[in-house]
């Protein structure tokens, strides 16, 4: 099973672009190390972006209820909020499907009012062909693209 070579040879052929994002009161900024979108995406993740905005106050207002109610029982407090493997965050998930990947732009919501965008595909690589059909794995590739900042 070499599948290697063929994610490779797919990942190359794509056009990654970080197309600059501006809007009323945010700004879309790009984590210097994130290879961006592809290129044909771009209207899709700024349209994401854009109808995304307006939701947020209330995603963050909703976020910070749901703080506000565990931190007023000292078990859960204790135990939830004081501990790292409790992170309450709220997202908004966008996908495509194509013939041969499906991709998704997260938008998550932090309770100290960071937003982060990321971008997730799955790619199926042919495995081998059987008798009773064609095998595939799926590869699942997730990667921070960056962060919605009130200007």
């Amino acid at each position: 099973m070499i599948v290697s070579k063929d994610v490779e040879n797919a990942l190359k052929s794509q056009s990654f672009i970080k197309p600059k994002l501006e809007f009323e009161k945010y700004n879309f900024v790009w984590l210097e190390p994130s290879i961006g979108i592809k290129s044909e995406e771009e209207q899709e993740f700024k349209h994401f972006i854009k109808n995304a905005l307006p939701l947020l106050p209330d995603l963050l207002r909703e976020l910070r209820i749901i703080e506000d109610a565990i931190s007023k029982n000292k078990k859960l407090d204790t135990y939830l909020l004081g501990s790292e493997v409790f992170t309450p965050m709220t997202k908004l998930v966008h996908g495509s499907h194509h013939d041969d990947y499906s991709s998704s732009f997260i938008i998550e919501f932090a309770s100290d009012g960071a937003i982060f965008v990321d971008r997730e595909e799955d790619i199926l690589v042919p495995v081998r062909e059987g008798e009773d059909g064609c095998y595939h794995s799926q590869l699942h590739l997730h990667w921070q693209l960056g962060d919605i900042r009130i200007k």
